[in-house]
């Protein structure tokens, strides 16, 4: 980092306008770089790619960045942005004091800017840092490319990122020499601002390996890593490199700690791609993929030595049969990394399609109860939904259309939620050579040829239709009238049982009520009347089963009519509700009832729920007679919450047949808050409440003090234990009424002079809640103080470690006096801390963001 008093040395003449249009005129439209944008992008430095002009706010929040004041998305306040600003000369001064935050920066004062964090400004012949000067130097580092302003115009979110992108990728300078007469630099040549500031370097080569699977046999490299070429690993961080096996691609990763973690990757052009679809092949033969694209026949030809990937694994071409080489349905990737005579890497992805019957703890079942994965069986298996995002097999509901992709020997697989479909009314049929082809709505949709009656598809029809992963149609549902739309249908009795229906409660794919007031039942009947209705379904039990109607509504949202979405074959009953919005309908009665997922909570020792914004507590009378997976999505209808699986109450409640009755009185209103800030225990003390004890806690966060009451009985017997006492830092969780919900101890500085508790050591009670690995709770002693950070000696291990105080105040300081009259707290600053003081601290990244000074 550059020494901030030489930063202050150096004067930067900066043009600054007083304009407040933010909207980029069309002469301002300027496409950044793909790469650039997205590597900006990912290194957190700049988000906001756009035709907007930026503001100086945007601007010193992304060179302070980049020049490592500050951490990327990290959130400093106006005052801390300007003064930093203004010390680094990134920011001129108005004449009020002001630095202009939410004015906009202009072209001059960018490049000026980053030709100063670059540290090219003493290079300037005459030592001159003029805006000329300036400009002329970032022009001969091309961070201008392809932009042509003004040093007075304003610069757009798309040209900002661009020169970012030109400014990592530039040659830095370095300062060999202070002197009397001058300042002396080299430029260092190869080692660009990215490398040099960031340790962020460049790689290109290919994806030999993966977590699962190599280009050769299948064993991986290990969980959230790849192989690069022959020996270079690399961690995948939060990128998809694990997607990219076999490809040529090009990189950037940062070396941290002696590991190598990847921030940004992108296939490189390198590598050929050819991607065929099942429906495009015409045949395999001889090592050859024969194919039709534009009415073109065309081969594809693999080399001698070809790797094959499977699913997602290794294996040979001997081991793959003719259906497995050209699979229904598919897709199939052929690269070539070397163009030398055929494609090198082979990879197929071949999907068997089932409705899904949700999950059990040993499976993924189908609609029918067959088993579609077995999880004891498998040794691993990835979830994503239709956008490739991971999800957890507790979140598979009954309904999904699943796709389902297993390795040879099915030790791995892949399941896809596909979520696509598509509506609307058939005005095309097409007979292609391998599939038939129809056009809705202006768009073309192939048939899947395991579309269940996809032979009965014919022009004019209007079909709610289901897509597979490349697109094509694999179910549909003929829907009558486009105006029409799927909803859920409950029934009210007046009187008795099932007496006469008097009232209709329908429910849209959002789970919105549909206003009933003039419901008239259509049902392809003659017959329109406003009483009468649907007939209840009645289920085994005797209770109500929701019903799958189309309705229609007027402009102002009232229902006019709605018929029977059930298929009248009891053979596809089933199957027509699975489909419908990828909910199986819970059985319940009585009006006023929707769906809509809900998650659980802990709110002391008692299990919640939160749906509709509220939570629920599960009341203590309820017993559960079946095991019951809190981590699965269940359903709220009405005043009940329905689960997967079924409880009984001891309560006669009406309508508890097959769920859990809320309590009302229990009900929360908030979700509950959660902290991981390291809270100082002051004075715990208790009372008498209802016969019962409670306790109060004083707390201090850095000199803040607040008091938490506590009635939990596990977080009561803690304090009555002694577990938790004065002189405790600890983290918890508050719940919405405002009392301790769950409780970590850290450390105690009395108990443990000499010791440091690190991430993941822990006494706690109904949590899993504690520091996230970057943040750190220690107990050390100053060994030497410099202006803006210390050297410290650990207690625990004796070892030293440099730590830094955030800019401007962002160091939260307390002073702990420890006296006969208690332990007390006061604000505290930098200027406090001497050598040899003892404190406990906690850090992210070797920056301090709480401190407390021991003064016994």
């Amino acid at each position: 980092m550059r020494n901030l008093k030489r930063i202050t040395c150096l004067v930067l003449c900066l043009a600054m306008i007083l304009s407040g249009i933010y909207t980029a005129s069309a002469e301002d439209s300027f496409v950044p770089g793909a790469k650039g944008q997205s590597l900006v992008e990912a290194l957190g430095f700049f988000h906001n790619f756009s035709d907007s002009y930026v503001t100086r706010r945007e601007y010193a929040e992304a060179l302070l960045c980049i020049g490592r004041y500050i951490d990327a998305n990290e959130n400093v306040s106006d005052d801390s942005l300007s003064e930093m600003a203004r010390e680094t000369k990134l920011i001129g001064v108005y004449d009020d004091g002001k630095a202009g935050l939410d004015t906009l920066v202009t072209y001059g004062e960018v490049l000026s800017g980053i030709v100063y964090t670059l540290g090219y400004d003493i290079t300037i012949v005459g030592g001159k840092a003029s805006l000329e000067g300036m400009m002329n130097k970032a022009n001969l580092l091309g961070i201008g490319k392809g932009i042509n302003k003004s040093a007075n115009a304003n610069v757009t979110g798309n040209e900002f990122g661009e020169m970012l992108y030109h400014m990592l990728m530039a040659d830095v300078v370095e300062i060999t020499e202070y002197s009397t007469i001058g300042v002396s630099a080299d430029i260092t040549k190869g080692k660009t601002l990215l490398e040099a500031y960031h340790d962020v370097y460049n790689y290109t080569g290919r994806v030999t390996a993966n977590c699962r699977s190599s280009l050769y046999d299948a064993s991986g490299v290990g969980e959230g890593r790849i192989r690069l070429d022959d020996d270079f690993v690399l961690k995948t961080g939060n990128t998809d490199a694990e997607f990219y096996l076999g490809y040529g691609v090009e990189c950037y990763y940062r070396s941290k700690d002696g590991e190598n973690i990847l921030v940004w990757i992108e296939k490189s052009n390198k590598c050929k791609e050819l991607y065929l679809e099942s429906f495009e092949i015409d045949e395999y033969s001889d090592k050859a993929y024969f194919y039709t694209r534009n009415s073109n026949s065309k081969k594809a030809q693999l080399s001698g030595n070809v790797s094959v990937i499977y699913n997602s694994v290794a294996t040979s071409l001997s081991k793959l049969n003719e259906k497995q080489l050209v699979p229904e349905v598919g897709e199939i990737t052929l690269l070539d990394y070397d163009d030398t005579s055929g494609y090198d890497v082979l990879i197929i992805m071949d999907y068997a399609s089932a409705i899904s019957g949700g999950a059990t703890d040993t499976g993924i079942l189908d609609s029918k109860g067959n088993v579609l994965l077995d999880t004891e069986k498998t040794d691993e298996y990835d979830i994503y939904d239709a956008d490739y995002k991971a999800m957890q097999i507790t979140s598979l509901i009954p309904g999904g259309i699943l796709w389902v992709a297993k390795s040879l020997d099915e030790r791995y697989a892949t399941v896809l939620i596909s979520a696509d479909t598509a509506s609307g009314r058939i005005s095309k049929m097409w007979d292609r050579k391998k599939y038939t082809a129809v056009e809705m709505d202006g768009k073309e949709y192939r048939v899947s040829p395991k579309c269940v009656d996809g032979n009965k598809l014919s022009v004019g029809m209007n079909i709610s239709a289901y897509l597979d992963p490349s697109g094509s149609i694999a179910g549909f549902r003929a829907t009558g009238r486009t105006d029409m739309k799927l909803g859920y249908l409950y029934a009210a009795a007046e009187t008795g049982v099932f007496g006469d229906v008097v009232s209709v409660a329908i429910f849209d794919g959002e789970h919105k009520r549909v206003d009933c007031a003039n419901a008239v039942r259509v049902n392809g009947e003659s017959e329109k009347t406003a009483e009468k209705i649907l007939e209840p379904v009645l289920a085994e039990d005797g209770s109500v089963e929701a019903q799958l109607v189309r309705f229609r509504t007027n402009d102002d949202g009232k229902l006019v009519e709605y018929e029977t979405a059930l298929a009248e074959s009891e053979d596809n009953d089933e199957t027509d509700r699975l489909f419908i919005e990828g909910h199986t309908p819970n059985r319940s009665a009585g009006a006023a009832m929707y769906y809509q997922p809900v998650y659980h909570y802990t709110v002391g020792n008692k299990f919640a729920f939160e749906a509709t914004s509220s939570i629920f507590i599960i009341p203590d009378d309820l017993t559960c007679y079946e095991d019951f997976d809190l981590t699965t999505p269940q359903y709220i209808a009405g005043n009940n919450i329905y689960g997967l699986t079924a409880y009984k109450t001891d309560s006669n409640y009406d309508y508890a047949t097959a769920g859990v009755w809320r309590d009302s009185g229990a009900s929360l209103d908030k979700t509950i808050v959660s902290s991981d800030a390291p809270y100082l225990v002051l004075e715990i003390s208790k009372s008498l409440k209802d016969d019962e004890d409670v306790f109060t806690v004083k707390v201090a966060l850095a000199a803040t003090v607040q008091e938490i009451p506590v009635t939990d009985e596990d977080l009561v017997e803690m304090f009555e234990s002694g577990q938790i006492k004065e002189g405790d830092i600890i983290n918890f969780d508050l719940s919405p009424n405002g009392e301790m919900a769950t409780l970590a101890k850290r450390y105690n500085y009395a108990d443990n002079p000499d010791t440091s508790i690190d991430e993941g050591h822990r006494v706690e009670a109904n949590t899993e809640t504690g520091f996230t690995a970057k943040n750190r709770v220690i107990s050390a002693e100053v060994t030497k103080k410099m202006s803006n950070s210390i050297k410290v000696k650990m207690c625990h291990n004796n070892e030293t470690e440099h730590i830094i105080f955030g800019a401007y105040g962002s160091t939260r300081v307390a002073v702990v006096d420890v006296g006969r009259g208690g332990i007390t707290v006061k604000s505290g600053s930098i200027a406090d801390v001497e050598k040899g003081d003892k404190f406990v601290y906690m850090s992210r990244n070797a920056i301090i963001l709480y401190m407390y000074i021991i003064k016994d």
